[in-house]
């Protein structure tokens, strides 16, 4: 039994984004929980709805449509409307499970929705940590217990959240890499993006991350898709686009502000950036009075 995005299709995550993020957002019934699953249980689905089922501890199996898996811990099942199935444990090994029930719901109606098949994350997904979508699972069931609208608030982003984990890794799982930014670019895109006027240099940035220039170059490119010079370049560029928009500044008290030793520098790399120069967008912008962060 397959199921699942074909998560190398170009385009896929973009439109997998549209539906779970603003078409049909998923939000938790309040059927979450932990169990310790009893002497002699046994499991015999008919599913009306959505549930994230995951083995925290013990053994067993699970037959669902035809395709029967090994009960561990760690192993994630994601059950869909309509799935009939059957589980067991080991009676020398018995089963702790987090579960989870949901629907996606229609942004516009706010009812239950039908999402495709081809959309929802494969029954039987592969995890390379479970202790992450553990983590989400327990926070999820822990705010879905809680009666005030704030926490079913918190409950539904907590569950979008797990499923964009299980998403992320069952894509790795499948050859196509979902790495987020490492943690020593992201200091570095701070430090330019908290002051682009400074224009910090190659070796300063490598000295705040650990890493030597030559390795954080490479860490760029392969990351960013652009040199550590062009993406101190683009930061400048989109925030003198921000403040062309957005404050009273002239064009040349944001060139200087930016760090630009003269204003026909600023202008061509302007042009050259986004094919009209920047007095352009000043005639064309609104009235200032939006908040200059």
């Amino acid at each position: 039994m397959t199921s699942g995005p074909d998560y190398q299709r170009p385009g896929v995550w973009a439109e997998l984004v549209e539906r779970l993020g603003r078409r049909h957002p998923p939000w938790p019934r309040a059927d979450c929980g932990r169990v310790e699953c009893e002497p002699g249980w046994a499991w015999r689905p008919v599913l009306a709805d959505h549930d994230a089922w995951l083995v925290v501890r013990g053994r067993g199996w699970a037959s669902v449509g035809g395709e029967r898996v090994d009960l561990h811990p760690g192993r994630l099942i994601m059950l869909r409307p309509g799935d009939r199935g059957e589980f067991g444990q080991d009676p020398h090994d018995r089963l702790t499970v987090l579960y989870c029930h949901f629907d996606f719901r229609d942004a516009a109606s706010g009812e239950p929705a039908v999402v495709a098949d081809a959309w929802l994350p494969a029954r039987f997904p592969v995890l390379r940590h479970a202790a992450p979508v553990a983590d989400l699972m327990r926070r999820v069931v822990r705010l879905s217990r809680d009666p005030h609208p704030l926490r079913r608030l918190d409950a539904a982003a907590a569950l979008l959240s797990l499923l964009t984990e299980v998403y992320r890794q069952d894509a790795h799982a499948h050859g196509e890499q979902t790495d987020m930014i490492d943690p020593r670019l992201q200091e570095v895109i701070d430090l330019v993006r908290g002051n682009p006027g400074r224009r910090p240099s190659l070796d300063e940035a490598a000295r705040l991350t650990g890493l030597a220039p030559a390795g954080l170059s490479r860490l760029f490119s392969r990351q960013l898709g652009v040199s550590f010079r062009q993406f101190v370049i683009d930061s400048r560029l989109e925030r003198a686009r921000q403040l062309l928009t957005e404050s009273s500044m002239t064009v040349g008290q944001i060139a200087r502000a930016l760090g630009y030793p003269d204003v026909f520098l600023f202008s061509r790399q302007f042009r050259r950036r986004y094919g009209e120069p920047p007095s352009a967008l000043r005639r064309t912008s609104t009235p200032p009075g939006r908040s200059p962060g």
